[in-house]
């Protein structure tokens, strides 16, 4: 049958393109998301434009565009610039770059996999709920995973062939892992996968050149952002790691959770992720996800034994378990940039396990069917209003801010970024997690904060609801209600007194 499916390959992709159109056009929208790596996105956008390095208000907000590498915002600043708060356009980007990957993995798969069942991961990609959810959001998701993923097929063809051609795929695969890392700092694991691949097959001179190439490229980044100590993110792990102790917690704790909640929602989006952990029947999808974690385990060691050990094995293992399960988060986004791997290993995990053939094709088939499924709820969902009744209570608190409030107001919000793009570059300051009011008191007048903004949006398990109406509780003659929305949950807004 994967004979049958190749021959009819361009029908089929054909078919694919369309569907994965469709479906990734379900998310364009003039809309700025109530996300705050979209709102930072388009201030480093911003910032990058001619005449704009000194828009913003205060060091606070300066800060805030050091969050992430300036790849993507590059690519968005042209936009930005011709079409200013047109975040159709912006999202058109990411759209177009989905599409882009998806026609790439049609052309790619046999110069990485080589197994005759490779065909199914091309649908099983191109039609993932989770490609669909980030095909028209413009963040890193997309762009990271088209770049890296063509830096390792170039790469990976240097190493196999002995042609002239061999030089320009180097250059073109540094390239890519030069462009992957300045769009995600999570590139770094390509930085150290291709001299380790090389080293692992005893080619150290292709090892050595690899690394000095791909280190030239990444230089900047790494002495303007560790040695200068500019990086939030290093602050961030260092702070929640604490100590060996703590990593060692955290890094068992994230592969918990990927294998018991990350993995049956990648492969079964949204039919399980209403399931909470802390609900009795999580049992069952914590089961799922041990199940499709062993067979993707069973796959690994089948690809390796049959097809020997290749640049995407070597990421895939330095990304999951040095990177991903290091990390102060968790979650299906942090697993998508190897989605395009763990899913051809999941495959060689199910053809091991079944005994017949046909049993195969049923259980791809219907994985595919669950995507096409989620999907389509993907096209219902994005029928209905776009904002959450949480959402749409905090916005209307916004809206109060930008109608009367000083221009040089300082807003505390849980949202400081979005705030400050969309209230016209009010000054903002987000709240700290400390329920200890005298701390959050001195913490606001420090920062001679004038308005706080209280919704009742989660962060994880808590709100800003649970920190800071203690606070205007504890010091009620220092706090006056000045806006309460009219939509519930219910968002408050003080203004600071004196």
């Amino acid at each position: 049958m994967p004979n049958r499916i190749d021959r009819h390959k361009i029908s089929l992709s054909l078919l694919i393109l369309i569907l994965a159109g469709i479906f990734y056009s379900a998310g364009l929208n003039n809309i700025l998301g109530m996300n705050e790596d979209d709102a930072i996105y388009v201030m480093m956008a911003d910032s990058m434009l001619p005449g704009k390095a000194d828009s913003y208000s205060d060091q606070h907000t300066k800060s805030m565009i050091n969050n992430y590498p300036h790849g993507f915002p590059a690519l968005l600043a042209p936009l930005v610039h011709f079409f200013p708060k047109n975040y159709y356009v912006l999202r058109l980007l990411t759209f177009i770059l989905s599409l882009i990957f998806v026609f790439f993995i049609f052309y790619i798969p046999k110069a990485l996999f080589k197994d005759e069942f490779t065909v199914f991961v091309i649908p099983l990609i191109a039609l993932s709920p989770q490609i669909v959810y980030y095909s028209a959001e413009f963040r890193t998701e997309i762009p990271y995973i088209l770049f890296s993923t063509i830096a390792i097929y170039l790469i990976s063809r240097y190493a196999d062939i002995n042609s002239s051609k061999k030089f320009v795929y180097l250059l073109a695969g540094t390239l890519a892992v030069f462009i992957s890392y300045y769009i995600r700092l999570v590139g770094l694991a390509l930085i150290i996968s291709i001299p380790v691949f090389f080293l692992l097959r005893k080619e150290f001179k292709k090892s050595v050149i690899c690394f000095i190439i791909v280190l030239v490229f990444a230089v900047f980044w790494v002495v303007s952002n560790v040695f200068l100590r500019r990086l939030p993110y290093v602050s961030e792990f260092a702070l929640r790691t604490g100590n060996l102790f703590g990593f060692v917690h955290r890094w068992f704790y994230n592969l918990a959770a990927t294998i018991g909640k990350e993995l049956p929602d990648l492969y079964s989006y949204p039919f399980l992720s209403f399931i909470d952990p802390y609900d009795k029947i999580f049992i069952i999808k914590f089961a799922i996800g041990c199940l499709l974690a062993l067979l993707i385990a069973v796959g690994f060691i089948v690809k390796v034994r049959k097809e020997g050990l290749g640049l995407m094995d070597v990421y895939s293992v330095i990304y999951f378990f040095v990177f991903c399960l290091s990390w102060t988060h968790h979650g299906g986004r942090y697993v998508m940039p190897i989605l395009f791997f763990i899913t051809y290993y999941l495959i060689l995990g199910i053809k091991r396990v079944m005994p017949k053939k046909k049993m195969v094709y049923v259980v791809l088939f219907f994985m595919l069917l669950l995507n096409i499924a989620g999907d389509i709820r993907w096209l219902i969902v994005k029928r209905k209003p776009f904002f959450t009744p949480v959402e749409m209570s905090f916005l209307q608190a916004a809206d109060w801010v930008k109608k009367n409030t000083p221009e040089k107001s300082i807003i505390l919000s849980r949202r400081p970024a979005w705030l400050f793009v969309y209230a016209d570059r009010r000054r903002v300051r987000t709240f700290i997690r400390t329920k200890d009011t005298k701390i959050q008191y001195q913490y606001i007048q420090g920062n001679k904060v004038d308005y706080v903004i209280i919704d009742a949006g989660r962060i994880y398990r808590d709100s800003s609801r649970d920190y800071l109406l203690p606070l205007v509780s504890a010091y009620k003659d220092k706090f006056e209600m000045v806006y309460e929305s009219d939509i519930e949950p219910k968002t408050y807004i003080y203004r600071v007194k004196g």
